[in-house]
């Protein structure tokens, strides 16, 4: 809650600092957007994404034995990643997002171009809450790990959550071209943690729900106006892969 504290005053001070404006120590306000911030999954458009993302994990959960666990073993047993799994474990550690605000900040200083701080804000606002819901959740659920039954902090994948947030606002707020690079390295990030041994397939589906729903519900909470993107994953009827699906509204 602190953290979330000071993110939310961080935001605040940002827009109280606006020109014309006169900054305001109010509490209240603050909590107000803490409370806004929490709840962007499920007050914005994407609620639906969230809400499909939810029960697939779910599903995979009651599936566990017969999907998770043989996902795992095979994984473990093979390292398909083999050199590319530390890359995975770096971009997952909020790097990527990082270099994203860096960058768009020094963009909108030197060009100043308003989007590009308002991207900059927009990515550390997701990336932010997107973390810290995913720790709180780790520290309330303590599901142990595949690799280590002492450490209950399996469940959600905190680096499936940041990658995740990550390609969403890349994805949402830039070309294709940005977006689906974007996504493909949140994907090996995610399937990474499997690879290591680190998390099982529901954790890190979880993370990638929760981290993409912050990412566009932040999206669409600046962007009022935007289409609705929703991305279901969705699995086969023999339990052996998942099909996707993208949609957008207009």
């Amino acid at each position: 809650m602190r953290l979330l504290l000071l993110i939310a005053g961080v935001q605040h001070a940002v827009q109280a600092a606006a020109p014309g404006d006169t900054p305001r120590g109010d509490w209240s306000s603050i909590f107000d957007q803490v409370r806004e911030g929490i709840s962007v999954p499920w007050t914005t458009k994407a609620r639906k994404f969230f809400l499909s993302g939810t029960g697939v994990t779910l599903l995979l959960v009651a599936l566990e034995d017969n999907v998770s666990d043989r996902i795992q073993a095979e994984a473990v047993e093979d390292k398909p990643l083999g050199r590319l799994s530390p890359i995975g474990d770096v971009s997952g550690q909020l790097v990527p997002n990082a270099l994203y605000v860096a960058g768009m900040y020094l963009h909108s200083r030197i060009s100043g171009d308003a989007t590009s701080l308002e991207r900059a804000k927009l990515m550390f606002e997701a990336s932010s809450y997107a973390v810290t819901v995913s720790g709180v959740l780790k520290y309330t659920i303590r599901e142990p790990r595949p690799n280590n039954s002492r450490d209950r902090t399996s469940f959600p994948s905190g680096h499936a959550t940041s990658a995740f947030a990550f390609a969403s606002v890349v994805g949402a707020e830039h070309a294709w071209t940005w977006g689906v690079p974007a996504y493909l390295l949140a994907g090996l990030v995610a399937f990474s943690r499997i690879n290591d041994n680190r998390h099982e397939l529901h954790d890190v589906v979880a993370g990638a729900v929760l981290g993409a729903s912050y990412g566009l519900g932040f999206h669409y909470l600046a962007r009022p106006a935007a289409e609705a993107q929703h991305f279901y994953i969705l699995p086969l009827e023999d339990h052996h892969g998942f099909a996707t699906s993208w949609r957008m509204e207009f």
